[in-house]
């Protein structure tokens, strides 16, 4: 019935603190992911250096965008069609910057450890040399 509340199944659980979450589960080897962020709301990367953090005790990889180049962009499997009938238009989305950032907080490079602190550690170290722009 229209305004009536709607019984939500998950709420029982959640509220109880019995939720299950992906950070709940571990793996044996498993390794943890860190991304370096951008501080500047808009810029140009200018450079990311990360070869002092790459031999951080722990650290498995640090990936950048020139890493990530051979998978090309993220794929949009939905043919969404526009109100006149025309394919949507698709903006090219990458999983790391590579040029310039457009946001704080936008992906910049992805630190892979042995353990969630050392994947940190190591990302927090990570210095971008980023050109910040007005416009």
């Amino acid at each position: 019935m229209i305004g009536q509340p709607v019984t939500r199944t998950e709420d029982p659980v959640l509220l109880r603190g019995e939720g299950r979450y992906t950070d709940d589960v571990n793996a044996a080897g498993q390794a943890y992911a860190y991304i370096v962020r951008s501080s500047h709301a808009h810029g140009l990367l200018r450079g990311i250096d990360f070869q002092r953090q790459k031999r951080c005790p722990g650290v498995l990889a640090i990936y950048t965008a020139q890493d990530l180049a051979a998978y090309g962009p993220h794929k949009c499997a939905l043919d969404f069609k526009q109100r006149d009938g025309t394919p949507m238009k698709k903006p090219i989305r990458k999983s790391l910057t590579a040029d310039k950032v457009r946001f704080v907080g936008d992906p910049v490079a992805c630190v892979v450890a042995e353990t969630y602190v050392q994947a940190k550690d190591a990302a927090e170290a990570v210095e971008l040399d980023i050109e910040p722009l007005r416009r």
